[in-house]
């Protein structure tokens, strides 16, 4: 692997606080301390982030497929509130919960 693309960063463990220090103790307490058994534990998690992130993207791209139907049924706005032609108060919070996460991102 070159030296000008690392995996890895010099990382501040005060600022991870107990995040490093519950691995830390777990690893030490385990008996992780060669390479080939962080690497594994490492390799797990990698894993499972990316399947949790692929399960969010999934969950995302249904939100935005109900919030796109439910605004071309949109009735009318009444005081900032979408009121929707099946007059279902749940999907009116919803559509709101999902436009209120979109503002998040921007």
């Amino acid at each position: 692997m070159s030296d000008d693309k690392k995996l890895y960063a010099e990382r501040d463990v005060i600022g991870l606080g107990d995040f490093y220090s519950q691995n830390a103790s777990a690893m030490t307490g385990e008996g992780l301390h060669n390479k080939a058994d962080i690497a594994a534990e490492l390799g797990w998690r990698d894993r499972e982030i990316h399947r949790l992130q692929a399960r969010v993207a999934h969950l995302e791209y249904v939100a935005n497929l109900v919030r796109n139907d439910l605004l071309e049924r949109a009735d009318s706005d009444v005081d900032g509130t979408r009121c929707v032609k099946l007059g279902c108060s749940e999907w009116v919070l919803l559509c709101n919960a999902i436009d209120a996460d979109g503002d998040r991102d921007a």
